[in-house]
């Protein structure tokens, strides 16, 4: 029903203003993006976000930088995947580029392999001519693969990520590509039916998060009565007020929530992982199964509007929605709790115009054919 909801508000505020854009509009936009500039623009901010990353271990205050590298990578990556659903050209590179970020997304510790497989997802389902039942039956072996694929690393990233942390508990790679591959490769050949059956298992406990709201709903009401706004007036004033007026605010564990309101013993950021309950979970604590709609429906309205204000930059349309999918993507999940939603909404919400102004405009001016005078044509 929550889900539901956010549709419906995202149907009342976005696509009734939104003007549908026909194959040639959308084909001509595309074909004003030089590729080969794109592709410069990608490896220029793939080869220094891992340099920013060496750096910000040592220097902490560079950690919006790296998250703005980190966007900046994800949007050319992304409006290279768009552009080669709709022109069909430079394959080979793009390809190339797909399988680079595949493999160097098993070299992080949160599995960003899985990112790839997302961006082109969302952009073909956004983008593609049309949705064949011969598209899909080809698509059928890859879908397989990618089943195995997710579970396989669902039986080994416990293994894998105590290996390539060191045991520090830290949320971070501390071993050379070589060796992340190597343990990778050892946890592979020993990939069973035994496994196979474990890592299936926890795959489907993935939805860990409707297993922890269950938990919830057992103890509140009954055990505990409804906390009446105090979750999310908390996460408000942890995401809003800057640590300078409120020192004492901590770091943001929600495991310690989670605990908390589910009875059961959760591993939080002392053991290197953190686990929410989800915005749905922290909503129906405050206000129960019928108020806890307006909290999702609120959240549902900041994310139109984050869409709506960046419609409105003067970009190429292929460009700009290339940024809406990457924004939109790491803005907030489904098993975010609130806190962390609303600090990366305010953080998206207030960089995304400073962007635009600063960097966008200049990156759409490079990667765009210029306009020739009527008549005349480019040489």
């Amino acid at each position: 029903i929550g889900l539901i909801i956010q549709m419906l508000v995202a149907h009342l505020l976005i696509f009734r203003k939104t003007v549908a854009i026909d194959q040639q509009s959308l084909m001509a936009m595309a074909n004003k993006i030089v590729i080969k500039k794109v592709i410069y623009l990608y490896l220029i901010s793939a080869i220094l976000y891992p340099i920013l990353f060496t750096v910000a271990l040592d220097f902490p205050q560079l950690t919006q930088v790296i998250l703005l590298f980190a966007q900046l990578k994800s949007i050319f990556l992304v409006l290279l995947i768009i552009l080669l659903i709709i022109r069909r050209e430079h394959k080979f590179i793009i390809t190339l580029i797909l399988v680079f970020e595949f493999l160097a997304g098993f070299l992080t510790y949160f599995s960003s392999f899985k990112e790839v497989f997302l961006y082109g997802i969302i952009a073909y389902l956004t983008f593609a001519k049309s949705i064949k039942l011969s598209g899909i039956i080809r698509f059928l072996p890859f879908a397989a693969g990618l089943l195995i694929l997710l579970i396989f690393w669902s039986a080994t990233k416990e293994d894998y990520r105590k290996f390539v942390n060191q045991g520090s508990k830290a949320q971070q790679v501390q071993v050379s590509s070589t060796e992340a591959f190597g343990k990778l490769f050892d946890l592979g050949k020993g990939f069973d039916n035994e496994v196979f059956e474990k890592g299936l298992r926890l795959m489907l406990f993935r939805t860990e998060y409707i297993f922890f709201f269950s938990k919830v709903t057992n103890r509140i009401p009954g055990i505990n009565d409804y906390e009446g706004g105090k979750v999310w007036s908390e996460a408000f004033r942890f995401a809003l007020v800057p640590r300078f007026l409120d020192p004492d605010k901590g770091i943001h564990d929600p495991s310690i929530k989670t605990s908390k309101y589910t009875g059961l013993k959760i591993a939080g950021m002392q053991k290197g992982t953190s686990i929410s309950i989800g915005y749905f979970g922290d909503s129906y604590i405050d206000f129960g199964p019928v108020g806890m709609m307006m909290p999702i429906a609120f959240i549902s309205l900041l994310m139109s509007l984050l869409f709506l204000m960046i419609q409105n930059f003067k970009l190429n349309l292929i460009f700009k929605y290339a940024i809406i999918i990457t924004v939109l993507r790491n803005v907030g999940y489904f098993e975010s709790d609130s806190m962390y939603f609303l600090g990366m909404f305010k953080n998206y919400f207030i960089i995304q115009p400073i962007l635009y102004f600063f960097l966008y405009k200049m990156v759409n001016r490079y990667i765009t054919k210029p306009r020739t005078p009527s008549g005349m044509q480019n040489r």
